[in-house]
C-alpha cells in the first residue's frame, strides 16, 4: 500500500487523513478476471442462462417472474404435503 497526498505532493507523515491509500491489487484482480471471464461465458453458455443484458427484460420484470416461479413451486410443494397428510 502507497499513500499518496490529496493535492499531489509527496504524504505527509504528519497527517495521514490527508494521504489516499492506493493498491495494485484492483489491477490484479481486473487482469485475473479478464483471463477467466471467457471460461465464465462459456459455463453460463452451457448451463443454458443467458446474460441479463441479452434478455430485454427489466429488473423488475425478472423478480416478478422469480416470485411466480416461487410461487408456483411453493404450491406443488403445499399440495404435496397435504397429500401425505
Amino acid at each position: 500500500v502507497c499513500l499518496l497526498q490529496k493535492g499531489g505532493v509527496g504524504p505527509s507523515v504528519a497527517d495521514p487523513l490527508q494521504a489516499r491509500p492506493v493498491v495494485l491489487l484492483s489491477v490484479l484482480y481486473r487482469v485475473w478476471a479478464k483471463a477467466r471471464s471467457s471460461f465464465l461465458e462459456r459455463w453460463i453458455r452451457d448451463a443454458g442462462m443467458q446474460p441479463l443484458e441479452e434478455s430485454g427484460a427489466s429488473c423488475e420484470d425478472l423478480a416478478v417472474d422469480l416470485a411466480f416461479v416461487l410461487e408456483a413451486a411453493g404450491a406443488v410443494l403445499g399440495a404435496f404435503i397435504l397429500t401425505l397428510n
